[in-house]
């Protein structure tokens, strides 16, 4: 992060990729995302035509209805602000929706152009930050020699997963085993599968099959459709024997791959101490249906630390208590096959370190406030470069009534709140919440906003946030290049 404060780097980024607030006044249009065409819905150009939009009057407004009325659009000439106040104007695009329900039976909605014309408040990522995150990510990990595994908690996105494998990513991390099943659904299959990082008990193992064997609610019947076994498909974590007694027999084929997970002082969950390691992982080994994998040791009160020096420290007791585990699971004869965890915050202590072999990485995706505030006092990591902001929530003013403040139209609803509020840095004024649905944001006389301004914030914490949305706009520069789904939002079973 070099020498850089957080707010600075963000505003400069913020400059750079035009993340600046951008108004629309009052024909504004707030419409439904977008949703994908029913297959085989084709366009037939030829036969477009317009059809009068029913609702509000808006200048320049038609709805283009294309063939046999299973795809539309609505356009019209796009305009927006500058901050010193200018206005520009753009030819003719979609903006996102068609008109009021019913108008026009069988009519899909359009698909968004310009990233000012997004319903608000709005996900967006910031697809050449994103691409620059992964690759430079897929970079350190190779050059560290370990493997790259990352967290979809953090996006819960297909798109994005395919991305960091297309980057290079072996397999997938899933805090749920609804995220698996929700990115199974969608197409995503890792090299190396799934690791469902959170510890499995009692009746979710019946739910594995369901996939499957719809009749059949049972989590071992959902991991044996998920094709769990070693190298591939679904492995999980267990930190008690009363787990592994719960999978027994989970798979009728290749046996599942386990993961004893180990308490390296967050205490959140975790087998404690080397000989109780060492049972656990000889247990999984003795189990049919099981196959011993490794460990798992994740650390998340070291992933904010502010302070670099003191964060390696912490890290390096942590690694202490794994090469522990690790020693006397390897006396029980039994072959430690991975050692997956780390994040963010702590990539350049764990590739320094050297302990683990496979790392969970999450935010370095998208980021968010309370990452950049963690890592502002980083050294570069050798490569000269910088995680980007690719998250950002857009928000419109909707009221403008006050000196010094204006309110926003994204609250507690649109952010996570466990984190502080989120920050504007391309206006530098203060954000607070103002209720479920507003924000509060200061402006001064040299950043004024006006009714209808649109401004870019982010987030205090990623994902919390994501998982708030339906969608995501993926965005270059102006341009909404995609929207896509949040597949696995709310998959918290």
């Amino acid at each position: 992060m070099g020498e850089r404060p957080g707010d600075v780097a963000l505003a400069e980024e913020a400059h750079q990729c035009g993340a600046v607030e951008h108004g629309h006044g009052a024909d504004a249009v707030g419409l439904e995302h977008p949703r994908r065409l029913p297959d085989g819905g084709g366009r037939a150009d030829a036969d477009e035509r317009a059809v009068p939009v029913v609702g509000r009057p808006l200048d320049g407004v038609q709805l283009r209805v294309h063939g046999d009325l299973r795809s539309a659009t609505v356009t019209r000439p796009w305009t927006d602000r500058t901050v010193d106040g200018s206005r520009r104007t753009g030819p003719e695009v979609p903006i996102g929706s068609t008109t009021t329900p019913g108008t026009v039976p069988g009519v899909e909605r359009g698909r968004v152009r310009s990233r000012w014309e997004v319903p608000t408040p709005a996900l967006l990522v910031d697809l050449d930050v994103l691409e620059a995150n992964l690759a430079r990510a897929a970079a350190l990990v190779a050059e560290g020699g370990v493997t790259l595994r990352p967290h979809v908690k953090t996006h819960k996105c297909a798109a994005i997963a395919r991305l960091q494998l297309e980057a290079g990513a072996a397999g997938l991390c899933v805090a749920k085993l609804g995220e698996a099943e929700a990115l199974l659904a969608a197409g995503v299959r890792p090299p190396e599968g799934f690791l469902l990082t959170t510890p499995v008990h009692g009746r979710l193992r019946d739910r594995l099959a369901a996939l499957a064997t719809p009749s059949r609610a049972a989590l071992r019947d959902r991991l044996a459709a998920l094709g769990a076994g070693p190298g591939s498909g679904m492995s999980v974590v267990v930190d008690h024997p009363e787990q592994v007694e719960s999978l027994r027999g989970v798979s009728g084929g290749a046996p599942v791959r386990v993961l004893v997970d180990l308490d390296v002082g967050l205490h959140r969950t975790g087998v404690v101490g080397p000989e109780r390691a060492a049972e656990l992982a000889r247990l999984v080994a003795s189990t049919p249906g099981l196959a011993f994998g490794g460990v798992q040791a994740y650390g998340g009160q070291w992933q904010h630390i502010d302070d670099p020096d003191v964060r390696r420290d912490a890290v390096g007791k942590g690694m202490a208590v794994v090469a522990d585990a690790v020693d006397a699971i390897e006396a029980e004869g039994l072959e430690v096959g991975v050692r997956s965890g780390g994040g963010t915050g702590t990539l350049a202590a764990d590739l320094e370190l050297g302990v683990l072999d496979e790392l969970q990485l999450g935010s370095y995706a998208l980021m968010d406030r309370e990452y950049r505030d963690a890592l502002g006092r980083d050294p570069d990591l050798g490569d000269g470069g910088d995680w980007g902001q690719a998250l950002w929530v857009q928000s419109t003013v909707v009221s403008a009534n006050h000196e010094g403040f204006v309110t926003v139209d994204a609250g507690l609803k649109a952010f996570a709140t466990d984190a502080g509020e989120p920050v504007w840095p391309a206006g530098g004024g203060r954000y607070a919440f103002f209720g479920d649905e507003h924000g509060l944001l200061t402006v001064s006389e040299h950043r004024p906003l006006r009714l209808g301004d649109r401004v870019e914030l982010v987030p205090p914490h990623c994902d919390p946030t994501v998982d708030r949305y339906d969608v995501i706009h993926l965005v270059r520069g102006d341009e909404v290049v995609d929207t896509v789904a949040v597949d696995a939002r709310g998959r918290s079973q």
